[in-house]
């Protein structure tokens, strides 16, 4: 398709004259115009009718872009991962925070020592 276009392109035709081609048909140009060989050959004689008939609206249609949701969604479960795993691990170890309870009431009673145990 796309040496289809550059050589009509190079022969002079309007973007709007090969867009309404590709979606009304070329007609009778396929048989003719160099272009077109390609699509006469037997490996892509698929494709004839498309270019002699037209593709229809549905070639100008454009399509839905998904990856930014994607990407936005698996951004989203990824830092909820993260942060779940954070709050885990924040209660399966206690110890952290009987730790710092005991740091505190050690230092308070050092500290209530020295008031009463000048030196």
């Amino acid at each position: 398709m796309r040496a289809a276009i550059d050589s009509l392109l190079t022969e002079g035709r309007s973007e709007e004259d090969i867009l309404e081609g590709f979606v009304v048909g070329f007609g009778d140009l396929v048989d003719t115009h160099p272009a077109f060989a390609l699509a006469r050959s037997a490996e892509y004689s698929y494709l004839l009718p498309e270019f002699r008939h037209g593709m229809g609206e549905k070639i100008l249609t454009k399509p839905r872009q998904k990856s930014l949701w994607i990407f936005l969604v698996l951004g989203f479960l990824a830092i909820g991962l993260a942060g779940i795993l954070l709050i885990r691990k924040k209660i399966r170890n206690p110890a952290l925070i009987v730790k710092e309870e005991e740091e505190r009431e050690l230092e308070e009673s050092f500290t209530e020592f020295l008031r009463k145990h000048p030196q």
